[in-house]
């Protein structure tokens, strides 16, 4: 029986690379994703400590107001910082939509392998089934080629036992028990 010989095996292994290959942009993807989200979360707490610093400046001197400079440049660093988390809160969202684009090329990839994988594996199987089968027919075969030599020498055997029976009777006569 021939080697086993899968003919799809370099689709094969281009789908396990291209596997591979997307499995590494999504994991890529999903860093740049996570990246994005503690870069908005980050910039959150910014604006959270922006407004606790100007909330304490305004109470530490509760008979003098704040002036309006310092009023107007805290309130447009919130501002900027709103605009800043805004913007980190589009990238974090991108970031997690591409990331999720991946993990379905991924799967998609995944899924190209799985079927050729199981296309290779009903191939193998059916190739052991068949080498089996020849193996049980040359076992056969050669069962009776075995069998029919033993019956040809025994034949010859017999016929020679008979021979030699009979001369020996037209020798010395019939045997009489």
């Amino acid at each position: 029986m021939k080697r086993f010989h899968f003919r799809l095996a370099r689709v094969l292994r281009a789908r396990e690379i291209e596997e591979e290959i997307a499995r590494e942009a999504w994991a890529r993807s999903v860093a740049r994703a996570n990246a994005a989200a503690e870069d908005e979360e980050a910039a959150r707490r910014a604006l959270d400590g922006a407004h606790r610093e100007l909330l304490e400046l305004e109470q530490s001197a509760p008979g003098r107001p704040l002036s309006p400079t310092a009023i107007l440049v805290g309130h447009r660093a919130l501002d900027r910082l709103r605009r800043e988390i805004a913007e980190k809160a589009e990238l974090a969202l991108t970031a997690r939509s591409q990331a999720a684009t991946m993990e379905t090329a991924w799967h998609d990839r995944s899924a190209q392998r799985k079927g050729l994988s199981e296309l290779e594996a009903r191939a193998r199987d059916r190739h052991r089934k068949e080498a089996r089968r020849e193996e049980d027919a040359e076992r056969d075969e050669n069962a009776l080629r075995e069998h029919g030599r033993r019956l040809a020498r025994e034949k010859i055997d017999l016929t020679s036992s008979r021979s030699e029976g009979t001369a020996e009777e037209g020798r010395s006569g019939p045997r009489t028990p």
